[in-house]
Parts: C-alpha cells; structure tokens; sequence
C-alpha cells in the first residue's frame, strides 16, 4: 500500500537562553539534516529565544521502540 511520504512532517521547536544558543542549535539541525533549513524568525518569550522549522517526524524513535530498547 502507498504511503504518503509527508505523513509525518510537521514543525518542531528548539528554544535556547542566548541567541547565540540558538543559533548554535540551528546550525548543528542544519549539519546533522546535510541540507538548508528554513527556520521561523527567533522570537523572545519567558527568558528564552523560541524558533519552529519543519521535522520529519517519522525518524524519530516511536514511543513503542524506546520501550522495546529500555528492556533490553
């Protein structure tokens, strides 16, 4: 059966105290994807820096995994 591939793209989001933190966040998403990604503009709520950008979240560890590998 064919599966939509963009089932599961959907935004996340990295905060960090400092921009720079943030930016350094940004940047090791963009090394660890080996591609450009767009990020929303940083904005500044509760003493953090907040930022969202599109994450395939079908290569994350499903919930069932993580308590597959706890067992082991």
């Amino acid at each position: 059966m064919f599966q939509n591939s963009q089932l599961f793209i959907s935004f996340k989001h990295i905060q960090a105290k400092t921009p720079k933190q943030l930016e350094n966040q940004m940047l090791q998403i963009q090394v660890n994807a080996g591609k450009g990604i767009d990020f929303t503009p940083p904005t500044f709520n509760g003493g953090n820096w907040h930022t969202w950008y599109l994450h395939d979240h079908s290569e994350d560890i499903r919930p069932q995994d993580r308590l597959l590998l706890g067992n082991k």
